[in-house]
């Protein structure tokens, strides 16, 4: 799961879902779950601002973990390296 297989599965499943509850009584629930994709994701990126140089292991929901790398990415560019198993 954590290979990049699930990523894109889970990156079409929630671009799906916003887009089905979009104007729907459920479009908060949406916008809840990706601000708590953001908000593990910057977290994330704090510890790693936090601790440089230093190896760090993140144990969390295979859902979060695409949200996190593409935002640890963004963030640090080339300054990160991330494990092997993650593309």
């Amino acid at each position: 799961m954590v290979t990049g297989n699930y990523d894109s599965l889970n990156l079409a499943f929630y671009d799906e879902l916003g887009r089905y509850f979009s104007g729907s009584p459920y479009e908060n629930l949406y916008i809840s779950y990706m601000k708590r994709h953001e908000r593990i994701a910057l977290n994330m990126v704090d510890v790693v601002k936090e601790n440089p140089g230093r190896i760090i292991l993140f144990l969390t929901g295979v859902d979060h973990q695409v949200y996190a790398r593409k935002k640890l990415k963004n963030v640090f560019r080339d300054g990160i390296e991330l494990n092997s198993l993650f593309h």
